[in-house]
């Protein structure tokens, strides 16, 4: 069941990079706000604004590895393209490790990306 959801990947979202969302996490992370500027942290924050069915009702969700990677950095009043992939899924005992992958793109440039595993325990992912 677990390989069945490699690929699974939500629709494509715009995502407009506000000043305010970032002055936001900026706070939040407890970053200097002197210099405005968008960390390569920051992406991660656009799963909120992404539909990920296959998470739906699958257990228990613990938040695993992270990465970033910028190609080009992001700008402030830009807006994007962005989804998540699941790019590798295994199972280990009652736990799932899914990969998934969060593309930030720009027309067809990749400017950003995010990987994270995130572990699933318990449950049935759809």
């Amino acid at each position: 069941m677990t390989q069945l959801l490699e690929g699974r990947r939500s629709e494509v979202v715009d995502i407009t990079v506000t000043e305010q969302m970032v002055r936001d996490y900026l706070e939040v992370i407890g970053a200097d706000m002197e210099q405005l500027h968008i960390p390569v942290t920051m992406p991660f924050i656009f799963w909120h604004k992404l539909e990920t069915p296959w998470l739906h009702n699958a257990g228990t969700l613990v938040h695993g590895e992270q990465a970033f990677m910028t190609h080009v950095p992001l700008s402030i009043g830009s807006t994007y393209q962005c989804h998540v992939e699941v790019k590798r899924a295994r199972t280990k005992g009652s736990m799932q490790f899914l990969e998934h992958v969060l593309e930030v793109k720009d027309g067809d440039q990749l400017m950003c990306e995010s990987i994270s595993t995130i572990i699933v325990i318990g449950g049935g992912s759809k």
